[in-house]
């Protein structure tokens, strides 16, 4: 099962600019250890790749801080479909990389066999959302909006406005209000 959020943060190498299906060539690359900071879950608002999965309810924890650039993270989602709803949990390792001489860092890790790359592009100043680009080696990318547990009925402004008008690609809604249980 393939769920993205890894992300969380954790994720990104190295600057992946974008296509038809990314970001804006010209879009920052910021620091994604101001997400892997926050100690809450991480729940994917929704997302603009891999639009064909059959989960939702997607989301990341930090559980571990093995040294300064690699964290235990466990993804968990809710597969679509069933009268009683099943949620998957996975736990990969993130790795923090440097983006070139730049002293931001993004993040990998690997699921499934496949690797995903993370790099944040926006985020509130209060920490209260982030929008990461993500790129996988099977080819799919694209951005995902992202904010902790405990903020999601804020407003999220700055982040919601980068993700509409700097992401490239179809929306999908990952997150279901009422239909997700996030422990």
């Amino acid at each position: 099962m393939i769920f993205t959020l890894a992300f969380c943060l954790s994720l990104v190498a190295a600057g992946a600019a974008a296509n038809s299906v990314g970001t804006n060539k010209e879009a920052t690359n910021l620091d994604i250890r101001k997400m892997v900071d926050v100690n809450e879950t991480l729940v994917v608002l929704m997302r603009k790749h891999s639009n064909q999965t059959k989960v939702r309810c997607q989301s990341a924890k930090k559980a571990q801080k093995e040294n300064e650039t690699q964290y235990q993270y466990t993804l968990r989602a809710r597969v679509k479909g069933g009268a009683v709803p099943k949620y998957v949990e996975n736990n990969v390792t993130v790795t923090l990389e440097k983006i070139g001489a730049s002293e931001n860092y993004s993040s990998t890790y690997t699921q499934d066999g496949i690797k995903y790359n993370l790099t944040l592009k926006q985020m509130e100043s209060n920490g209260d959302c982030f929008v990461i680009f993500v790129h996988k080696s099977d080819g799919q990318q694209g951005c995902e909006l992202i904010a902790p547990l405990s903020k999601l009925n804020n407003t999220l402004r700055e982040c919601k406005k980068y993700y509409k008008e700097r992401c490239n690609g179809t929306n999908f809604a990952l997150y279901k209000p009422r239909k997700c249980n996030y422990k």
